[in-house]
């Protein structure tokens, strides 16, 4: 895949991070971008601890982040129809006042 640019997901940079060599050497010298979602995704990983972070924040230091657009969200809605897959939002429940003012 010599000169291939690659749009990769959080998966993809979370096996690379952790040390699997095979798909290490798959992308290795590719010109890899993410979307400002998977930014979000590894910067919130659950349990991840601040050497973590630390490598999360340096790995994106070196990565291009394809921000989001009106053309981005269409083609990702339209692939999501075309395979019959359906996202709902989870329900918002009110917050106690208390929470908020307490």
């Amino acid at each position: 895949m010599d000169g291939s640019r690659l749009l990769v997901d959080t998966n993809i940079i979370l096996y690379a991070l952790k040390g699997d060599m095979a798909l290490t050497e798959l992308i290795d010298g590719q010109d890899l971008f993410i979307s400002f979602i998977t930014r979000i995704e590894l910067l919130s990983f659950p349990g991840i601890d601040k050497p973590g972070i630390a490598l999360i924040e340096h790995f994106l230091e070196q990565i291009p982040v394809i921000e989001s657009n009106p053309l981005i969200i269409q083609t990702r809605s339209s692939c999501d129809e075309k395979a019959g897959l359906r996202y709902r939002m989870p329900s918002l429940r009110p917050v106690p006042v208390s929470w908020v003012s307490g």
